[in-house]
């Protein structure tokens, strides 16, 4: 069962092999879990890989990419690589995309392994339909998810979004 996005959407996403959805659930899997302790990510590409293979591209360095030195690694560089992934599905980028998660995202990695021995309702966020942005939290929710676990993960989440959102705007630019 999938927790970061509708499940339903995903489904349907399959069988009309819409890839900008099923991109976006990968996307929003990730950013909702950059430990990936959850497994969820590996679940959605096992899938893809299985349901539409297609999905994925080959390999092309982008012209405003950079693969920087591990000790320059942060949470910036991690939501940057997404965005890459997002630009160029290539399937040879998620192995290093979880790498840079795992190391960038350690000091939250313990609340996510305490999430999953008690589980935290995440809200199901939808496909875009027509391209539209996803839905977000409402600001009380964000705000009672930070008292509850005292994490700073509602904020990075909503900066992670923001970023998710433009990097939907700019692929809605190219294709028109």
């Amino acid at each position: 069962m999938f927790t970061s996005f509708n499940e339903n959407d995903f489904w349907k996403a399959i069988e009309e092999k819409d890839y900008l959805c099923l991109k976006t659930c990968t996307l929003c899997s990730m950013l909702q879990d950059p430990t990936f302790e959850r497994g969820e990510t590996n679940e959605i590409l096992d899938v893809l890989k299985e349901k539409v293979p297609e999905i994925f591209e080959e390999e092309i360095k982008l012209g405003f990419e950079e693969r920087l030195e591990r000790s320059e690694w942060d949470k910036r560089y991690f939501t940057g690589l997404t965005y890459c992934l997002q630009e160029n599905f290539a399937e040879s980028r998620i192995a290093y995309i979880q790498e840079v998660g795992k190391v960038v995202h350690k000091d939250t990695a313990e609340s996510y392994r305490k999430s999953m021995k008690e589980p935290v309702p995440l809200p199901k966020q939808s496909c875009p339909k027509n391209s539209q942005n996803m839905p977000k939290k409402s600001t009380s929710e964000k705000h009672q998810h930070s008292r509850d676990n005292g994490s700073n993960f509602p904020l990075a989440g909503t900066i992670i979004a923001a970023v998710v959102l433009v990097g939907i705007v700019v692929l809605l630019i190219k294709l028109l």
